[in-house]
């Protein structure tokens, strides 16, 4: 079972496709049209069910914050499916993150 999410962003419309794996997790495919950060499609694979990944990742798509939308998801993956950095590269660092100013 495969469905895509679409959302247009300023920097062009991204597009998701939420694949079920047979191990029971749940792969994410990530695409913005036009690729201006040269980022490319990028996967992620998370331990949401399909179903609720889908709905989260809808409701989204739809306008909510993806801090709600996504709650369940760590602040990296988020950011992942905003940008298509991958949690660990240099533009998306795992672990604590200094908001002080």
């Amino acid at each position: 079972m495969t469905t895509t999410i679409s959302m247009k962003r300023p920097i062009g419309t991204v597009h998701v496709e939420i694949t079920y794996s047979a191990d029971g997790k749940t792969k994410l495919s990530r695409t913005v049209v036009p690729d201006v950060m040269g980022v490319g499609t990028t996967d992620l694979t998370v331990e949401t069910p399909v179903a609720e990944a889908i709905s989260m990742i809808k409701s989204w798509a739809d306008g909510e914050y993806a801090q709600n939308a996504l709650r369940g998801w760590s602040a990296e993956t988020r950011e992942w499916l905003i940008t298509g950095f991958l949690p660990g590269t240099d533009m998306n660092p795992l672990g604590d993150h200094d908001v002080s100013m």
